[in-house]
């Protein structure tokens, strides 16, 4: 599912949104003294140019749930998606606080019916279906 997801984001065109990496930018450049804030921004941007590949990023976790690098895989998933089950219960709840039901009728149809709604919604269901594979020693 976590390929099938990366190939809907690549002929999408879908990028996940760095308001969350900004924000993080500039509380760090606000926050911390220069010499900090300078070394801990690297990981930052490092992280926010990973989730702009998206398509390529989900490919590749979904090709990590293949060989069995279960972690890793669901990691560069989920940074390739940009979203989550969390993410969308807010996206709802803000959304139906400021806009009404109409906002929810739109958001519904973009889920269903687009691409990209759909890759996102794959590439949750592969992050909580795939298992960690047992270990020789845990066997019964």
């Amino acid at each position: 599912m976590a390929i099938a997801s990366g190939l809907l984001f690549l002929v999408s065109g879908y990028h996940p949104s760095t308001v969350i990496y900004d924000l993080v930018a500039t509380g760090l450049k606000e926050y911390t003294a220069k010499d900090v804030w300078q070394v801990a921004i690297v990981p930052v941007a490092l992280l926010a140019f990973i989730a702009q590949l998206g398509g390529v990023v989900v490919l590749i976790g979904g090709a990590l749930f293949i060989k069995n690098r279960i972690t890793t895989g669901k990691f560069l998933v989920m940074m390739g998606t940009g979203q989550g089950i969390l993410t969308i219960i807010l996206s709802l709840a803000f959304g139906l606080a400021s806009q009404g039901l109409n906002f929810l009728s739109n958001y519904l149809l973009w889920f269903t019916g687009t691409a990209a709604g759909i890759g996102i919604i794959c590439s949750i269901v592969s992050r909580t279906m795939v298992k960690a594979p047992i270990k020789a020693d845990k066997r019964q």
